[in-house]
């Protein structure tokens, strides 16, 4: 196991807070509903390969961690068995998100590129 000093772990901790601020601003730019354009009404997280959080953009404070509850159970129902690069999966089951049927989770698994893999883009 590698040990990280403090700079490399800062480092890493401002990129992964930084890529789920962009895909914020991306959602904002790119809606046509003022809900999410003014009202910023939608959460935006970022997971590890264990479903741990490790990055939240800003948002309604309500948003703030309520995601985990709906991928968990997304990823159950789907099965992490059945995930593949290029997979999205879109849920709006209002027991597993934030209880309102127009409410939907959103989310896509990332993948680690095989280095043996000479076709993976990196």
């Amino acid at each position: 196991m590698t040990t990280l000093d403090g700079a490399t772990v800062e480092v890493v901790r401002s990129y992964l807070l930084s890529a789920a601020e962009e895909m914020r601003a991306t959602l904002i730019r790119t809606s046509f509903n003022p809900v999410i354009y003014e009202v910023h009404d939608f959460g935006m997280s970022m997971y590890d390969a264990d479903l741990r959080l490790i990055a939240e953009a800003t948002g309604l404070t309500f948003f703030l961690g309520a995601n985990d509850f709906s991928l968990r159970k997304g990823v159950e129902y789907v099965g992490r068995e059945n995930l593949h690069r290029g997979d999205v999966v879109l849920l709006n089951y209002p027991y597993w998100n934030a209880a309102h049927s127009y409410d939907a989770t959103l989310f896509a698994p990332v993948f680690q590129p095989d280095p043996a893999d000479e076709s993976a883009d990196g």
